[in-house]
């Protein structure tokens, strides 16, 4: 069988873990963006003046006042309160992880969970890089309330699906340099790019990620995308691979999946409807590896079953999905690529 229902008792702990989780990341997210950098008094020409550092940069919010002891006491009070709730989350998911490996419900290699983390943490996922490939599996089955056959989400690489459209908003200053390479190389230092293939990396285990984006646009006018994410000639140079626009044109789709080391991640992954499709495209092609031919078409017809089955609120008719074209549905919908010629005698083509 190509999947296998999830248990009552792994649907639960499941359910817990994504909601730990959740507080988790909000929490770190308002810890970030309202009380991000610190606050303290200096004296200054013999008054005392509130400071706020943020990274490397300081201001003076004015002399010692009600108003700035106030603001002094909230942003010192808020802070613990949220360090405080992220301790508490923290020390929880760490007592889930082991519970999540005994259930079974580890299932993203833990190399590319930290990879996908790293990507989050440097403000690329979901933005300017989605995860594509065999691993969106583990983001979709958990749509599904399922999980996949081993063998048909095992691979020892991860594609990274870049989309150069979007303006680059890296949150770690050091990435703006070193970019894709950065982000592997505080995961896992052993990560090189490979000779003669600018776009992939491989650590010393052999586990490789490949850089992947849509041929540029035929539009003489538009500017040349840029290849890499950071301004170092090191980083990787994604390569321009037919039929991705479909990909990076769908809907994003986020979800928690679990690591196998225990520990949730967000993964956002292309609409997992789009995902099934281009799989069936691909498996169709005749300049595709006859034995990945083979497993794109069990990837796709599951997932498409499973939608249908599981998802009945996410139609492949859906108009979230009407900017793609209509050709790749047909796999799905069973439509003729060209229309229905009921009347072969007719001297006006079906415009």
């Amino acid at each position: 069988m190509s999947f296998s229902d999830l248990t009552s008792e792994q649907t639960r702990q499941l359910i817990d873990t994504e909601q730990i989780f959740g507080t988790w990341r909000t929490t770190e997210a308002e810890l970030k963006s309202r009380y991000a950098g610190s606050m303290h008094w200096q004296t200054a020409r013999g008054r005392e003046y509130l400071y706020r550092k943020i990274g490397r940069v300081r201001h003076s919010l004015g002399p010692r006042s009600p108003e700035t002891e106030k603001a002094y006491a909230a942003h010192t009070e808020g802070r613990e309160r949220l360090q405080r709730v992220l301790r508490g989350t923290a020390a929880r998911l760490n007592r889930m992880a082991p519970v999540n490996k005994a259930l079974g419900l580890g299932r993203v290699p833990t190399i590319v969970s930290r990879i996908v983390r790293r990507l989050d943490e440097a403000g690329l996922l979901g933005r300017n890089v989605r995860i594509a490939g065999t691993h969106a599996l583990f983001a979709y089955e958990r749509l599904c309330g399922v999980h996949v056959a081993r063998d048909l989400v095992a691979t020892d690489d991860v594609d990274l699906l870049y989309d150069h459209r979007t303006r680059l908003r890296l949150t770690i200053q050091d990435l703006r340099i070193e970019g894709i390479m950065g982000v592997l190389r505080q995961v896992d230092d052993t990560f090189t790019v490979i000779a003669n293939r600018p776009y992939a990396a491989a650590n010393r285990d052999g586990f490789m990620v490949d850089l992947i984006t849509p041929p540029e646009s035929n539009d003489l006018i538009a500017s040349k995308p840029r290849s890499r994410i950071g301004k170092n000639a090191e980083d990787l140079a994604a390569a321009e691979v037919g039929g991705l626009a479909w990909l990076v044109n769908s809907p994003s789709f986020e979800g928690t999946a679990i690591a196998a080391n225990g520990f949730p991640v967000r993964m956002v992954c292309p609409d997992p409807r789009a995902w099934a499709v281009h799989k069936l495209w691909l498996s169709e092609r005749d300049d595709r590896d006859a034995l990945k031919r083979g497993r794109d078409r069990a990837q796709g017809l599951l997932l498409v079953g499973l939608m249908r089955e599981r998802r009945p609120d996410m139609p492949f008719e859906s108009l979230e999905l009407s900017a793609l074209p209509r050709m790749l549905f047909s796999y799905v919908l069973g439509e003729p690529e060209s229309g229905d010629h009921k009347d072969d005698d007719r001297l006006e083509p079906d415009w």
